[in-house]
């Protein structure tokens, strides 16, 4: 591999034909055996037949010894894919050996000239320029390369003569491709590649910095960088997102159930579980920390928030949202045209759907922990989360919600009111 600055490929090829062109030709005629109507050609290295059968062909058919080609037998010796050292030659009719020892004169000549000819150096324009970074602890390898960047722009402004330079076209552009296994999806060796050529006192600058970086302030795991306008933008619409979506479910449930503190109840109930897992997951930084060797026993890692963890949490969302529906509907169907609600009869509608609430989540229980302990890396915090939810959501629907309908007033009568018997639903 050969690794320059030089653009001109031609004058590249130039200097490597005047300087190795004889250490280049691979195809290297070391011995001529002349034998009784036989010839060995022997190689410095396996090679084809045809790197020398057209030679031969041509020398013993100048010299009138053979006519056709098939006038000459081949056979190569301990050959391996079509290639061998040494190539034994049989003319069909007999000749003399001094006939044949003259013709072959020219042999290696030729030979020579045609290895010349096949094995020219021919070069591509590859990468001029690579750099392999070695570290202590394993890293992202977007945080790195987003080090380069930041450190080329930081120069670019503080040093006037860098600012026009093409070599921050080419660090930014630069390619980051690891070396070593990974660990978590980092790694602790890795090569950046660079597209073009680059000022040799701009690239040291520019690691010089990174290095700096790194000795000097501890870098997180993953970082992200964005424009404070844009963050303050999309924190503002995220903030719409999800009271548009509160007021959604409160708004559903209060035309479903036909009063408001179906909605707030069910609301509250989601708020609590969101919370809780949240909770549950910074907790585990702490037990992770001092308690290893229990944590490596549940899997329980300092886990971060990542797209999936989010993904898991609206699913969360949805699953809490849908299991507390299933029991309000059940305690509408146990109240009938009773305006009041009392403690028995919500503890009359949670005894009929307890049966189901409970074998449906240990079902969704038993796959999220088979997800979470043989997943794999990817998928970890979102089957812990999923675990966690499922837990806090069953809980949460029937010893969270239902008594928050109370507490908001939900069929409380006026003073001297009695409600009527409810009826229960019949079996089918």
């Amino acid at each position: 591999t050969l690794r320059t600055t030089e653009k001109d490929i031609n004058r590249v090829k130039k200097v490597i034909n005047e300087k190795l062109g004889a250490n280049l030709q691979r195809t290297k005629l070391d011995t001529i055996v002349v034998n009784a109507n036989a010839v060995d050609l022997v190689f410095g290295e396996a090679v084809p037949v045809t790197v020398s059968k057209p030679a031969l062909l041509a020398s013993l058919k100048s010299a009138k010894l053979i006519v056709a080609d098939t006038d000459l037998l081949v056979r190569g010796v301990d050959e391996k894919e079509g290639k061998a050292k040494t190539w034994k030659y049989a003319l069909s009719k007999a000749v003399s050996r001094d006939e044949l020892s003259k013709a072959l004169n020219s042999v290696a000549a030729n030979i020579q000239a045609e290895a010349k000819l096949k094995d020219k150096v021919v070069l591509t324009v590859g990468t001029p320029v690579s750099v392999d970074f070695g570290f202590d602890k394993p890293v992202s390898l977007d945080q790195v390369a987003l080090q380069v960047r930041q450190g080329a722009h930081d120069l670019s402004v503080s040093d006037s003569k860098f600012a026009d330079s093409s070599g921050m076209s080419t660090l930014k552009s630069a390619r980051l491709d690891p070396l070593d296994e990974q660990q978590a999806g980092r790694f602790k060796r890795m090569r950046m590649e660079l597209v073009d050529a680059i000022d040799a006192k701009l690239l040291d600058r520019v690691l010089t910095d990174v290095q700096k970086t790194y000795a000097n302030s501890p870098v997180p795991e993953r970082l992200e960088n964005f424009d404070s306008t844009l963050a303050q933008s999309t924190q503002q619409r995220a903030l719409y997102a999800i009271v548009a979506s509160w007021l959604s479910i409160v708004i559903f449930l209060w035309f479903r159930f036909g009063n408001w503190t179906f909605g707030l109840a069910a609301l509250l109930c989601l708020i609590h579980d969101l919370f809780f897992t949240l909770g549950v997951i910074a907790f585990c930084h702490y037990f992770a920390e001092f308690i290893p060797g229990l944590a490596g026993v549940f899997l329980i890692q300092d886990f971060k928030i990542d797209l999936p963890a989010v993904a898991a949490l609206l699913t969360l969302v949805g699953y809490s949202v849908n299991d507390t529906i299933v029991v309000f509907d059940r305690i509408r169907e146990v109240r009938g045209r009773n305006p009041g609600l009392s403690e028995e009869l919500i503890n009359k509608s949670i005894n009929q759907t307890l049966s189901r609430t409970i074998w449906t989540s240990f079902t969704i229980f038993l796959v999220v922990v088979v997800l979470y302990f043989f997943g794999g890396e990817g998928v970890h915090l979102f089957a812990f989360i999923m675990v966690m939810g499922v837990i806090v959501g069953t809980y949460s629907s029937i010893f969270v919600a239902s008594p928050l309908l109370l507490i908001l007033g939900e069929g409380r009568l006026p003073a001297g009111v009695a409600g009527s018997t409810a009826i229960s639903p019949q079996k089918a």
